[in-house]
């Protein structure tokens, strides 16, 4: 496997930020046509929506992954019992 452990909340986090990137362009290209993002308040709904949609994106990865470790065993468990 790897060398190193990597955190799950630094897995998550990377995994958030690379499916906003490759994910969401079509809704943030949506986003930059319809909204005045010259604008004080464009900028900060923008800005908002990104920040949103990271932690948004790493809360589900995180309960994703955490739970999958407990449901993996106990799926192992029972089908190998």
């Amino acid at each position: 496997m790897l060398k190193t452990d990597i955190k799950l909340s630094r897995f998550v986090l990377l995994l958030s930020v690379l499916n906003f990137l490759l994910f969401h362009y079509p809704f943030f290209k949506y986003v930059f046509k319809n909204i005045n993002y010259k604008s004080f308040n464009g900028g900060m709904a923008i800005v908002s929506l990104v920040v949103l949609m990271l932690i948004a994106n790493a809360f589900v990865f995180y309960l994703l992954f955490y739970l999958s470790k407990y449901v993996g065993k106990f799926l192992i468990a029972l089908i190998f019992s």
